[in-house]
C-alpha cells in the first residue's frame, strides 16, 4: 500500500518526466537556451522583482529538469525567484505544505494570487505578460 507522500512523489515524477521527455536539450538546444537566457537577462531582474511584488509563486522540485531549465532562463536572478520546493519535506516542510495547499500536480507550476496558473517551462516574455508586468516596470 502506497502512502500519500509516495503517490505525490510518483505523480510529480511522471508529470515532470512526461513534460521533459520532449524538451531534454541536445547540444544545439542547450546552446540556444543559453543564448535565450543571455538575451533575456536584461529583463530578468525587473521580472523577478515584479513576480515577488505581486505574490506569484514558482513551484518545483530540485530534481526536475524543466524546473532547472526554468531557473537557467533567469540567470543570476534565479536566486531571488519566489520558489517553493515541493520535494524536500524534512528541510522545507512549509514548502511541502504550500505545494499541497496549492494542489500542485505538475512541475514547474507558476501560481498567481488570483488562482490562475501556468504549468510547464515558460519564457520570460510569457511570464511577463501572464503576470501583468508592464513595459514601464
Amino acid at each position: 500500500m502506497m502512502t500519500n507522500s509516495e503517490r505525490f512523489k510518483i505523480s510529480f515524477l511522471l508529470s515532470c518526466t512526461l513534460f521533459t521527455a520532449t524538451i531534454i536539450p541536445s547540444p544545439i538546444a542547450a546552446s540556444t537556451s543559453t543564448q535565450l537566457a543571455q538575451a533575456s537577462s536584461i529583463n530578468a531582474k525587473s521580472l523577478v522583482s515584479h513576480l515577488n511584488r505581486v505574490g506569484i509563486q514558482f513551484f518545483g522540485t530540485h530534481w526536475c529538469p524543466a524546473c532547472k531549465q526554468q531557473k537557467i532562463l533567469f540567470g543570476l536572478e534565479a536566486a531571488r525567484l519566489p520558489y517553493v520546493e515541493c520535494d524536500k519535506p524534512k528541510e522545507r516542510p512549509d514548502d511541502l505544505t504550500a505545494c499541497r495547499a496549492a494542489n500542485i500536480r505538475s512541475i514547474p507550476t507558476w501560481l498567481h494570487p488570483n488562482g490562475r496558473r501556468l504549468e510547464g517551462l515558460q519564457s520570460l516574455e510569457t511570464l511577463s505578460r501572464w503576470s501583468g508586468m508592464t513595459n514601464s516596470q
